[in-house]
């Protein structure tokens, strides 16, 4: 029994440091991976939203400051490669849910809510390749899908109440990621991380329609011509804004409406987390690959 138990222990023994040999990446090489993420950001520093033209009176309900649709929930995945030890490249795709922002005045009620799909194309430095290590990412953000939706209640003169819903649209977005994060190998080629992530980004859509448009609850979309439910917005446009609360635009009836370009922020600061999947063999030799003198 005695000789049965020392064979058992010498074999544990000399399985031990293989099995940390094998969960140490340095000693499993490989080119790509996958990581499965969701986080939540956070409002950072106060934007605004809206037109800023000649009536500032008419105008002012469009002067939310200090929000952001960027405040929400958001999860997609990443797909990397490694160049070196150092350095990889990334491209990540994730969906954002924005909270709801909610405003108000003595005019009315105003929420706004916007969903975005964010491609991020990116580089990513890392310390040395372990069971634990330090990163930091830089990409460029790309909004390619925006649905960004605001429904009002305007209270006007002679006991009118206006009900909107707007819909916005069009163009794509642009903006900066940065992040700093830290993973964690559990298992042979899986890891976890966490990470704090900082996005800037703003959108000015092309153009916004009502989906809804009703007077003291009597729906005004099938009398209106294109010019009073659909709106396009131009770069340096100086002409009269006159949509605002319901007043009807006066350009002609089967074109949209110019008005100025505006900017809905999508900035935000928050964290996130997940999991991350190494695979493929590396083209670099396993010495070459963690010995930069020889690349």
């Amino acid at each position: 029994m005695k000789i049965i138990r020392a064979v058992v222990f010498i074999l544990l023994s000399s399985l031990l440091p293989v099995r940390g040999q094998e969960m140490h990446p340095k000693n499993n090489s490989y080119k790509f991976y996958l990581a499965l993420q969701g986080g939540f950001g956070f409002k950072i520093a106060g934007e605004n939203l809206g037109h800023f033209g000649q009536s500032p009176s008419l105008l002012s309900a469009t002067h939310t400051a200090g929000y952001t649709l960027g405040r929400g929930v958001s999860g997609g995945m990443n797909v990397g490669y490694i160049l070196t030890k150092h350095i990889c490249i990334e491209f990540a795709a994730n969906y954002l849910i924005s909270s709801n922002y909610d405003w108000n005045d003595s005019y009315g009620v105003l929420t706004w809510h916007g969903d975005m799909l964010r491609l991020v194309p990116a580089l990513r430095f890392q310390t040395d390749e372990g069971p634990l290590l330090l990163y930091s990412r830089t990409g460029l953000l790309i909004g390619c899908r925006q649905y960004v939706q605001s429904e009002s209640i305007w209270m006007l003169t002679g006991q009118q109440q206006i009900d909107q819903i707007s819909r916005y649209s069009g163009r794509t977005s642009y903006g900066m990621q940065s992040a700093l994060g830290l993973s964690y190998y559990i298992r042979h080629r899986i890891s976890i991380f966490l990470e704090v992530c900082a996005m800037m980004q703003s959108w000015a859509p092309a153009r916004m329609d009502y989906t809804k448009y009703t007077n003291n609850g009597v729906d005004m979309l099938p009398g209106m011509t294109v010019s009073q439910k659909q709106f396009i917005y131009e770069t340096n446009y100086s002409g009269p804004i006159t949509y605002v609360k319901g007043y009807a635009p006066s350009f002609p009836p089967n074109s949209p409406s110019p008005e100025p370009l505006m900017q809905i922020p999508f900035s935000s600061v928050g964290f996130t987390a997940g999991i991350q999947f190494a695979f493929g063999k590396h083209f670099i030799t396993d010495k070459a690959r963690y010995d930069l003198t020889s690349l």
